[in-house]
């Protein structure tokens, strides 16, 4: 099988994305998958989806219901990138970012709702679920808690046995995916600034955020050739990765997209899902 690339070229000052096949050369080129959160309210969904290689689509946990899972689930087969499942603590009034005392089989009860759910949609449009990124508050408690994520694969397993699994560089929920013999993809956030230790700067402290479009370009160019990313403090930390996120719910998410793309398109570095 010969394998596909998003290969941008502009048109009229526009940039058209399209699936083309790759010559020799293009295939040892640098790539990078771009995903993005979706279906969680946002309108502009399926132009985000002309950027991204694969897309994390809420399943109700912390937002979303069937008519949006059905929603981004049709854009994403269109766009023909791959799709993943992207359950939370069930706390829709929190937006999924705050931690949860829930024990853990009412947690193990809420993602197989989640997951099952998506699932079922998944099948009833006709594609399939590639990867499993956990939302928010769940995402950064897994990092630190063996326990936690020992169940949280588990119940990923149990539905979606092929998936891979998307999460932080380091931490509980790599090494449990690893040790259960679970692809993973670690992570990186084109839109978010990080603590010199490579944590993520929590949402609800100053300069989480990075905040323009220009920024967030040359962090994903930093971070997809050369595994660095500068800390708030000024230090440059290593993290590799095998995947950069761009929040589809930020304000100008579609500009910093296509920053992003751009930027990335300059320095050499191809956007493909290694799924």
């Amino acid at each position: 099988m010969v394998e596909q690339c998003i290969v941008l070229s502009s048109i009229r000052g526009n940039i058209c994305y399209k699936w083309t096949a790759l010559t020799r050369a293009e295939q040892m080129m640098k790539t990078i998958d771009l995903n993005i959160d979706l279906g969680e309210g946002q309108a502009d969904d399926a132009a985000l989806m002309v950027f991204a290689s694969s897309c994390n689509i809420a399943c109700g946990g912390h937002s979303g219901d069937a008519r949006s899972m059905r929603q981004a689930l049709q854009s994403a087969r269109q766009a023909g990138i791959h799709i993943g499942a992207h359950p939370s603590y069930p706390d829709r009034a929190g937006f999924g970012r705050r931690s949860l005392d829930i024990d853990d089989a009412a947690l193990g009860q809420s993602l197989d709702q989640q997951l099952m759910t998506l699932q079922r949609l998944a099948d009833e449009a006709g594609v399939g679920i590639s990867h499993v990124k956990p939302h928010g508050a769940l995402y950064h408690d897994l990092a630190d808690c063996s326990r936690r994520s020992s169940m949280f694969v588990e119940h990923v397993a149990a539905i979606l046995p092929q998936a891979a699994l998307i999460g932080p560089p380091e931490g509980c929920l790599r090494e449990v995916a690893e040790r259960l013999g679970r692809r993973y993809l670690a992570e990186g956030f084109a839109d978010r600034r990080y603590y010199s230790d490579g944590r993520l700067v929590a949402r609800s402290k100053a300069g989480a955020l990075l905040e323009t479009a220009e920024e967030s370009a040359l962090q994903a160019v930093s971070l997809a050739r050369d595994s660095l990313v500068k800390a708030l403090n000024g230090e440059t930390v290593t993290l590799a990765i095998d995947t950069l996120c761009l929040h589809g719910d930020t304000q100008d998410a579609i500009v910093r997209a296509q920053a992003i793309t751009d930027e990335l398109q300059t320095a050499g570095i191809g956007i493909r899902c290694p799924l």
